[in-house]
């Protein structure tokens, strides 16, 4: 309970940012940077998460709080850089499936198979739920009158997402 009234308190700082001001930073090319070097951190976390999950690197020793995954880069809990790794999925799904410029969605073909390995190190279900229900919504937005393609293709990643061994784990965890 601690943690979370202290999860709280920080988001609701974090939420009070865009009213006075910060929404400026996301407008035009300082918002395509910005979001540049979130995905290109989270690429980076995701190749150290996948390589703590198959014992190449262990890292630095941070405290962990769920214990479910050694994959926590230098997080330190598995859940929020699952769901780093998701949204980061996600932007770096978007030039792959909506008009772009030629180096952007080579940058984002070269990331994003690392944020779905790093994510699937993780374990964690809620990265994975942001990462299938970005997908359709991009999907749905590339093609509008597609939606149920787009449906489609959110259920075939969400069933590909749970063939793999770490999720398939943490899935039968949750349901024994």
């Amino acid at each position: 309970q601690e943690l979370s009234l202290g999860a709280l308190r920080v988001a609701l700082l974090y939420a009070c940012l865009l009213p006075i001001g910060a929404s400026r930073l996301t407008h035009g090319a300082g918002g395509r940077a910005l979001l540049a070097f979130f995905v290109a951190g989270a690429t980076a976390s995701g190749a150290m998460a996948a390589g703590q999950a198959a014992g190449l690197w262990t890292g630095v020793h941070v405290e962990t709080i769920t214990g479910r995954s050694p994959a926590c880069a230098l997080v330190g809990n598995e859940g929020v850089l699952g769901l780093a790794l998701g949204l980061a999925a996600v932007a770096a799904l978007a030039p792959l499936v909506l008009p772009s410029g030629r180096r952007t969605r080579i940058a984002a073909m070269v990331s994003l198979p690392v944020l779905l390995v790093g994510l699937a190190s993780t374990a964690n279900l809620t990265g994975a739920v942001a990462l299938v229900v970005g997908a359709a919504v991009l999907v749905g937005l590339a093609a509008p009158r597609r939606a149920l393609v787009a449906a489609g293709a959110a259920l075939l990643a969400g069933i590909v997402l749970t063939a793999l061994p770490p999720v398939r784990a943490r899935l039968g965890r949750m349901l024994t």
